[in-house]
């Protein structure tokens, strides 16, 4: 098991441990990266900033950002960093919805 970690990000593999035996699956979504956004500030809404991952998805969400299995979003206030993990296509878009967000 002295390679598991790099198997398991190249590959998206997990084990489940038994006493017999250790089984190897794939996870359901291994394509998915993590990207950092600085977000201009009146990017969310200014009624009701995100103060969990279940609400920055839920405004992602609004803002047509799809959220296959395993992806995750978090909005770290203090730091004003959005932090997301998602497909390669997924983050292309929040990318252009950043950009195009007059600060």
């Amino acid at each position: 098991m002295k390679y598991w970690p790099s198997l398991k990000k190249s590959y998206g593999i997990k084990n489940i441990r038994e006493p017999h035996a250790i089984h190897l699956t794939k996870l359901a979504n291994p394509l998915l990266l993590t990207k950092v956004f600085l977000p201009p500030k009146n990017f969310w809404d200014p009624e009701q900033p995100p103060q969990n991952a279940s609400e920055t998805i839920n405004q992602l969400k609004q803002k047509g950002v799809v959220f296959p299995e395993d992806a995750t979003a978090e909005f770290f206030s203090k730091s004003g960093k959005l932090v997301v993990r998602n497909s390669v296509e997924n983050l292309d878009q929040l990318t252009e919805l950043v950009a195009a967000t007059e600060p």
